[in-house]
């Protein structure tokens, strides 16, 4: 812990990270960052936690209704730390479960490339972008993705955005599925929140109901 420590909930944060291993608070413009194993996996600012995320993870923090660390109002949030839901910091078993993903995006390629070396012929396929269609990876080929870890990398809404920049025009069931394909679920099975939150990042708007046809009165 941090000897110049001047914040009960940084405190706080720290006596319930314990439980990932020793944690440490250092200084960080006005607030805190959260370190562990040299790994900086958490931002303290104005009494809330927020832990690194990655595409995947975020969707855990996006269906809680969480938001992005946002700094400075003038500026874009980092996409890369989101709120930590309370319910989560205040229980050992959903903090060990949530701190040890942050922990993981936080190590990097190491801990990807740990990972890698023991994929199954499922997660092989999901890598190729299989789920996919042939249009969909050529289009993400053009962008320079061509595996989910390049997905990964960047997520579901830049990679939309690259595949727009190479020259084509992406439907927003592209956007769905890359979201999905981060997933493994089908397009159709992403909840109405997580499309919307899909929507409002890439700048796209909630898509507009069509309003159904009256039935005509009989005279």
């Amino acid at each position: 812990m941090a000897a110049d420590m001047d914040s009960e909930f940084v405190e706080y944060a720290l006596r319930q990270l314990r439980i990932l291993g020793v944690v440490s608070a250092r200084r960080m413009f006005g607030g805190y960052g959260i370190y562990c194993d040299e790994h900086m996996f958490g931002i303290v600012d104005n009494d809330t936690l927020f832990l690194k995320v990655s595409a995947v993870t975020r969707l855990d923090y996006v269906s809680a209704g969480m938001s992005p660390f946002s700094p400075l109002a003038s500026k874009k949030p980092m996409e890369g730390y989101y709120e930590l839901p309370l319910d989560v910091l205040e229980s050992p078993q959903k903090l060990a479960e949530w701190g040890k993903k942050a922990l993981e995006v936080a190590a990097g390629p190491k801990a990807e490339a740990g990972r890698a070396s023991k994929q199954t012929k499922h997660e092989k396929a999901v890598d190729a972008l299989e789920s996919l269609g042939a249009i969909s990876q050529k289009w993400l080929a053009d962008a320079g993705i061509r595996t989910r870890a390049d997905l990964e990398r960047i997520g579901s809404v830049a990679a939309f955005k690259k595949v727009a920049d190479a020259g084509h025009k992406p439907s927003t069931n592209l956007l769905y599925a890359l979201e999905a394909a981060l997933l493994d679920l089908r397009s159709d099975r992403l909840s109405a929140e997580i499309k919307t939150n899909l929507l409002e990042r890439a700048g796209l708007g909630a898509p507009k109901k069509v309003a159904k046809p009256r039935a005509k009165r009989r005279s």
